[in-house]
């Protein structure tokens, strides 16, 4: 970060930080605000909910509605920005841009790509068939199973337990269990 750039807040239609994002990266691709926005981040953190009855991580913004940029603040710049649909204008004085603090945007950087990268993460979890697992939540606690089937879409294992001396099946989240190391 040189001395000209700062980071700044643009104030965004909530729901559309995302989309504000992907358009301040095409134009600069397209070379229109190349050299004056270094980064943009939307920051976010992992968080479990329940859809269809499954237990999913997903990004949760951390502020909605605002979209952080490292930009070189020109006249130019300020006016592409502010007249991108859904961009409502920036954190300041009577809408001039006013540049975070150092202290400020060191609590914000923390966040950055976290969400994302929880997600991917969780996307990104394997389980192969005849592998041994543990389970570490909910009803067999602490069992080791065998992955029997896999389902990475609706991110679900089907293992063989043995309860009593007898092989049974169980079907789990992946999220309820974890490898066993060897």
């Amino acid at each position: 970060m040189t001395e000209q750039q700062k980071w700044y807040i643009v104030n965004v239609t909530p729901g559309q930080e995302n989309k504000i994002s992907t358009e301040l990266k095409t134009l600069i691709q397209k070379g229109i605000l190349q050299n004056l926005i270094f980064d943009i981040i939307v920051p976010t953190k992992p968080i479990t909910r329940i859809r269809r009855g499954q237990k999913v991580i997903e990004p949760q913004k951390i502020y909605p509605g605002y979209v952080f940029i490292l930009a070189i603040m020109s006249k130019f710049a300020h006016d592409t920005i502010v007249n991108i649909p859904k961009v409502i204008g920036f954190l300041g004085p009577k809408n001039s841009p006013k540049a975070l603090t150092e202290s400020e945007i060191t609590e914000i950087l923390k966040y950055k790509n976290i969400g994302e990268v929880a997600v991917e993460d969780a996307k990104k979890m394997q389980f192969q068939i005849g592998e041994n697992i543990k389970i570490i939540q909910g009803n067999f606690d602490s069992f080791i199973g065998t992955v029997e089937e896999f389902d990475q879409e609706k991110q679900k294992l089907k293992i063989s337990i043995s309860i009593f001396g007898r092989s049974t099946l169980v079907d789990l989240p992946i999220d309820h269990v974890e490898k066993i190391e060897n």
